[in-house]
């Protein structure tokens, strides 16, 4: 095969070159998923505030309802404690007259 007319290669045939080792997209991945997790974390978190807060508002409700009944149960108490004592006093009164008009 010497005759034949084609130019002889001088330059070595290139050989496979190795591919480096690239770490740029276990990197990417990493962040975008660290950034992923805050962000659900974050979505997470003010859904339990909002939870929590509504809980709280409850029990607020809840409690003032019950304050104001006992407040009224309080005045209702008194008002008859008032009006026991006037009952008392003009008892009293009465039977300080009727003792009297024995004694005469």
């Amino acid at each position: 095969m010497s005759f034949e007319n084609f130019p002889a290669s001088t330059t070595p045939e290139p050989k496979p070159v190795k591919k480096k080792t690239d770490y740029r997209n276990l990197i990417t991945g990493v962040l975008v998923a660290g950034l992923l997790g805050t962000w659900g974390y974050i979505i997470y978190d003010k859904n339990q505030a909002k939870q929590e807060k509504v809980v709280l508002t409850t029990q607020v409700d809840s409690a003032n309802s019950s304050a104001k009944t006992l407040q009224k149960e309080l005045d209702d108490a008194t008002a008859k404690v008032d009006m026991l004592k006037s009952t008392n006093a003009k008892a009293d009164s009465l039977l300080r007259t009727k003792d009297k008009d024995i004694e005469a």
